[in-house]
């Protein structure tokens, strides 16, 4: 018999994590994605929005519907780069009071999903799922 499928296995997985981590953080005032956008962005400093498409392996178009709503928050801005055609994403002071407030729920959706594995095998996991954008794309 085959093994599964790695690309159904894992899209089945990613499916029912955001479900998960939607749900726990249905509280918050911004969804897990956004979130991960916003924690870019703070871990970055001001980004190039193509870079943090790139980052989150996102399409471009998928992320600028994203963010639009971070935008109208006043949590990021957006500025033209100096040079270029390139557009830059800044987080705002509203964007680090939502990470302030939604971090507590990011947290329990993390622990529950991490709990599911253990500590000691999810980041064995998770340092090999990390290197699949460098290995297969």
């Amino acid at each position: 018999m085959p093994s599964p499928c790695v690309c159904t296995t894992f899209r089945k997985a990613s499916r029912v994590l955001h479900r998960h981590y939607e749900k726990a953080m249905s509280d918050a005032e911004v969804s897990v994605v956004q979130f991960a956008i916003l924690r870019s962005l703070q871990r970055n400093g001001p980004t190039p929005l193509s870079r943090i498409a790139d980052e989150q392996c996102m399409e471009r178009t998928s992320l600028y519907r994203t963010i639009a709503p971070l935008v109208e928050k006043g949590a990021v801005n957006i500025a033209s780069a100096d040079t270029g055609k390139a557009r830059i994403g800044t987080l705002t002071a509203e964007g680090e009071s939502l990470i302030e407030q939604a971090t507590p729920y990011w947290r329990a959706a993390q622990r529950d999903a991490v709990s599911v594995f253990g500590a000691r095998d999810w980041r064995s996991m998770a340092s090999a799922i990390l290197e699949l954008p460098e290995q297969l794309d």
